[in-house]
């Protein structure tokens, strides 16, 4: 599997106005999965049209979190690099 050492998160962006909706995010989550990828969380799809900004936000604080949790050594700094 090429990308047995490879931990994902995806988080896709896009409108529902629009007939693939985040179709490339899954894409490429399907394919990382199938290329023996493992998957550190659900796909998130943030909606351009249903408060976008807010699900990015949730999935990023949520992708930290997790990140962390399975690679504290990684993870020395406590603060994020740039403020917001």
């Amino acid at each position: 599997s090429p990308l047995m050492w490879c931990t994902y998160a995806i988080c896709a962006i896009g409108s529902s106005a629009y007939p693939f909706y985040c179709g490339f995010g899954e894409l490429i989550d399907t394919t990382f999965e199938k290329l023996g990828g493992t998957r550190l969380l659900p796909i998130a799809m943030c909606d351009a049209l249903n408060q976008q900004f807010k699900s990015y936000n949730d999935w990023e604080a949520v992708a930290i979190k997790t990140l962390r949790a399975a690679y504290p050594h990684a993870c020395l700094r406590a603060e994020p690099l740039v403020s917001s």
